[in-house]
């Protein structure tokens, strides 16, 4: 079992964030908040803006697991306020309080010794003493954070989205739930398919938002708030744009001095789709390198092989050559022959006529052991010889 300090405090590597808004200067100067716009911003998230430019409406994400622990957490968080540094650059606030509306880990109380994270009881941010600042503005939040991959971005980074909208964790996190939990439900684990569905997140005004502010008072706003769904036709959508961006990042990460190739693309366009109709991702891409090796696989598999492999094994007395692997291993060293099959046999064929040419000379014939003389009969003290015994017909 994981060591449980560790795991608790596991974190993904973040490739990049993306913000649902930008962060404005306050009339003294001194700070800054946040104002919602609405698209998606884009410039903390490498690679976003070549493929959805800078002003996004809208994502095609892909979870990673089914576990919202791990995509979605979402808790009551109290940050210190950020300030302003000697060179002006705004710098962030520490995380002082976390909790779940029960328990809250009370990072600002942290033994400086030990290092221990006290706990104490969280009653949200109305009843809890951190739940307002000196002004009265809500410093104790809720907080949701997204962790996704962008396929048509980069299949291989995950990017983080932070939410602190009560109205997008109350949209955002039944669909997730829902979708994760019959995934997890399923017996059979080839309808799991949570993890291969294509879901679009998108940005769109709410009119007359009810809200109060720090004073108490009732007023009404209107908010760019967040939607997701699972997206139906996604490969057949985007299927070339996916295969055309996944070529260009394999090429990337192929070795200098080896060809790239990939099949045909009407093969490439086979999409996989599941019972409900729900478009995924296309199946991986079959280039040059993994044909040869079924190919070299299925020829050290062929019948009359195995017999030859099995005839070496047996002159050899090493029965484990026989093996699928070590046979695989063998075949392997002719992979880039022009003639796989045939420098195997020969290859083969010679250890089979060197082994046999070392086995043992025919042992010599046993010379059977000199019959034994029978001892003459004894006499009896008269000297007359007792004849041997006979039976009815006088045959000894």
């Amino acid at each position: 079992m994981p060591i449980q300090s560790v795991e608790s405090s596991m974190q993904f590597p973040v490739a990049g964030k993306i913000r649902l808004g930008i962060k404005k200067e306050s009339k003294d100067g001194r700070s800054e908040y946040p104002s919602n716009v609405p698209y998606f911003v884009v410039s903390d998230a490498p690679g976003v803006q070549e493929v959805y430019g800078t002003t996004p409406t809208e994502l095609h994400i892909l979870f990673f697991s089914a576990n919202e622990e791990e995509i979605a957490p979402y808790y009551y968080k109290y940050f210190s306020g950020g300030y302003k540094n000697a060179a002006g650059k705004m710098v962030g606030g520490e995380l002082k309080c976390k909790g779940d509306g029960c328990t809250a880990d009370y990072y600002a109380g942290r033994n400086a010794a030990t290092r221990i994270v006290p706990t104490r009881p969280c009653v949200g941010p109305d009843g809890c003493p951190d739940g307002k600042d000196s002004k009265g503005n809500d410093q104790c939040r809720p907080e949701l954070n997204l962790y996704f991959v962008l396929p048509l971005v980069n299949p291989y980074k995950i990017f983080r989205l932070d939410s602190h909208s009560w109205n997008n964790i109350k949209f955002i996190m039944p669909v997730i739930k829902m979708h994760a939990g019959i995934d997890r439900a399923q017996q059979d684990p080839r309808k799991r398919i949570f993890t291969r569905t294509v879901f679009k997140l998108t940005k769109y005004l709410k009119e007359g938002i009810k809200f109060q502010d720090n004073k108490g008072v009732d007023k009404k706003s209107d908010q760019y708030l967040l939607a997701i769904e699972p997206m139906e036709n996604f490969a057949i959508e985007y299927g070339p744009k996916l295969i055309e961006r996944r070529d260009a990042l394999e090429r990337g990460l192929m070795p200098s001095g080896i060809e790239y190739s990939s099949n045909s693309v009407a093969n490439d366009q086979q999409m996989i789709t599941n019972e409900s109709g729900m478009g995924q991702l296309p199946p991986p891409i079959a280039d040059e390198s993994s044909q040869l090796m079924k190919r070299i696989s299925d020829i050290s598999n062929e019948p009359e092989l195995v017999q030859m492999f099995e005839t070496l094994a047996n002159l050899t007395g090493k029965p484990q050559a026989n093996t699928e692997k070590n046979r695989l291993i063998t075949a392997r060293k002719f992979e880039k022959s022009a003639d796989p099959r045939s420098d195997l046999i020969a290859y083969l064929n010679k250890g089979i006529v060197a082994n046999t040419k070392r086995e043992p000379p025919p042992s010599e014939p046993v010379t059977p052991p000199p019959t034994t003389v029978a001892e003459p009969i004894q006499q009896q003290e008269s000297g007359t010889a007792t004849p041997p015994p006979t039976n009815a017909d006088g045959i000894i």
